[in-house]
């Protein structure tokens, strides 16, 4: 388990504790006497279930990702949320389940205040110890400083709030880019030897192991005895970005890392919940297509199902299923913009709510989807970034998804080859680690994005 899992699990924890802390203290301030122990049973009874809904929104509100609760603003705004939607699950839940010798609202009112204000306390001072503690952990880098690395030492941001921060650069080759002002540069073993043994540096990252000279190697072994760790950028670059270092990989690091015949119960258990979850939906989502057919018909002419051809997993093709959001006059089919005028007005709320990719659930009942998975491409498009970007066809290992890590970065990517790039390094991380809890993460922080109205 990694250090920032260790420190999410720990920071959910606390909030279990004060979840509990602020029902004792709502239960004390409605009455301004302590609970009776027949009273604190009734409510805990209920409550401890509550809890762990609050928790999932938490997660979903993305109260446990450190770029979030490092930055005030955006804690506040987030845990306001998440509280605003914990608690109208809540006053739905007593509304289904009425529960004798609960009299909810004064008690859920009191308990939503104190949950807000203690869950921002403990995040304000969990990032303060991280700042004050945590972040002495130094990281050296050892070989060549390529674009991977030069990424890594210009986010410090990102670093400090894993806990890290870049100290030292020993270059082992020629110099693809120059090293940072701020950093300290050296060309010879001795000095990382000292900073390693007196404790400045505790993780030493590797930036090119197969050209690591015999020296570096064996000054490397010698220092396992310091306690500092070791780790291959690729592995380094996955943990800080959540995505692959797409410059650095080659056919090996697929064959090491990518192993789909170990996932398959899985992707059959997966399957299964595509086939029950969309059939559910399609249920659940019905009474919405008559509204929202007449919504696009009165807006703009054209059929209200708008079917394009996209590559499935191993690049087979499938027509795709969406509500039209886009003007069919002079449409020339042109790759969707950011801000692209051809969408209507109606059009423009679908997208942000994400109701225009309700009839792609007929894809994944059919199985040419899944829920989760990367976004599928237009073959001609397709094509023609397999030429340019390395690696392409592989992000389509699995079935494309409704959702994907990329769609839940908070960025929005075009069709261009930079945005493209950068779309690959996430579907290949998915890839690689595909599994029932990156699932529901994605799943969540999709959740979140529709809330947000953002992401599109």
């Amino acid at each position: 388990m990694t250090q920032i899992k260790k420190k999410q699990i720990l920071l959910a924890i606390a909030d279990v504790a004060l979840l509990y802390a602020s029902l004792y203290f709502a239960l004390l301030l409605r009455k301004w006497i302590p609970p009776t122990s027949r009273d604190w049973q009734v409510h805990i009874a209920v409550f401890k279930y509550i809890f762990l809904w609050w928790v999932m929104c938490y997660y979903t509100g993305g109260l446990y990702n450190f770029a979030v609760i490092f930055d005030r603003a955006i804690l506040a705004r987030r845990l306001l949320l998440s509280t605003l939607v914990a608690t109208l699950g809540t006053i739905v839940l007593f509304y289904i389940y009425r529960t004798p010798g609960i009299s909810p609202k004064t008690v859920l009112a009191l308990f939503a205040i104190l949950a807000f204000i203690s869950g921002y306390i403990i995040r304000r001072a969990f990032t303060r110890i991280l700042s004050e503690i945590i972040r002495k952990r130094g990281i050296a880098f050892v070989g060549r400083i390529n674009a991977s690395v030069r990424e890594l030492l210009n986010s410090s941001g990102n670093l400090a709030r894993f806990g890290y921060e870049a100290r030292m650069v020993l270059d082992n080759g020629p110099c693809e880019e120059e090293a940072p002002q701020n950093l300290h540069y050296c060309k010879n073993t001795e000095e990382l030897t000292e900073a390693v043994r007196s404790g400045q540096i505790n993780l030493i990252v590797i930036s090119d192991d197969q050209h690591l000279s015999q020296e570096i190697r064996l000054l490397l072994f010698d220092l396992l005895d310091t306690g500092a760790g070791c780790v291959n950028l690729f592995n380094f670059y996955e943990l800080i970005f959540r995505r692959i270092p797409l410059e650095d990989i080659d056919e090996t690091w697929f064959l090491d890392n990518i192993d789909l015949s170990a996932k398959k119960p899985y992707i059959a258990i997966k399957r299964l919940i595509d086939i029950l979850a969309s059939l559910i939906c399609l249920v659940v989502s019905s009474p919405l297509w008559p509204f929202i057919a007449l919504m696009i018909k009165i807006e703009s002419k054209g059929p209200i199902i708008f079917r394009q051809v996209r590559l499935g997993r191993l690049s087979k093709p499938f027509d795709i299923f969406k509500f039209r959001t886009m003007r069919e006059e002079n449409n020339h089919q042109e790759p969707t913009m950011q801000n692209d005028s051809r969408i209507t007005t109606i059009g423009r709320w679908l997208r942000k709510s994400r109701l225009d990719e309700i009839p792609q659930l007929i894809n994944v009942l059919i199985g040419d989807m899944s829920f989760v998975g990367p976004r599928p491409e237009r073959p001609e498009l397709a094509k023609e970034l397999e030429c340019e970007i390395p690696y392409y066809r592989q992000r389509l290992l699995v079935k494309p998804g409704l959702t994907g890590w990329d769609q839940v970065s908070g960025e929005y990517h075009s069709p261009s080859k930079a945005d493209t790039f950068k779309k690959l390094q996430a579907d290949l991380y998915y890839v690689k680690n595909l599994s029932l809890s990156l699932d529901g993460s994605i799943f969540f922080k999709t959740i979140l994005t529709v809330l947000k109205a953002s992401g599109r």
